[in-house]
């Protein structure tokens, strides 16, 4: 495991995982590609709390793992299915 690798964010990445309230083997499976599709809960903890991504990175990230953005185009938010 490998909790000393500096993000992008400043944060280590058992920083990134304590503040996503996620297990931090997990989140360095996801990061090294060891383990893949997370699930859109995943994503949102660690992209809101873990990385302190905005809104629109947010949705990047969601769109990108085949996963509804939290807001649509033209900015109504979606229901929390």
């Amino acid at each position: 495991m490998t909790s000393g690798r500096v993000l992008r964010n400043g944060k280590t990445q058992a920083q990134v995982a304590g503040d996503a309230w996620l297990d931090e083997s997990y989140v360095s499976r996801l990061l090294s590609g060891e383990r893949d599709n997370p699930s859109r809960d995943a994503l949102l903890l660690l992209a809101s709390w873990g990385l302190g991504l905005a809104v629109e990175e947010t949705d990047e990230l969601l769109v990108a793992a085949d996963y509804k953005p939290l807001i649509l185009a033209y900015g109504v938010a979606l229901s929390s299915r």
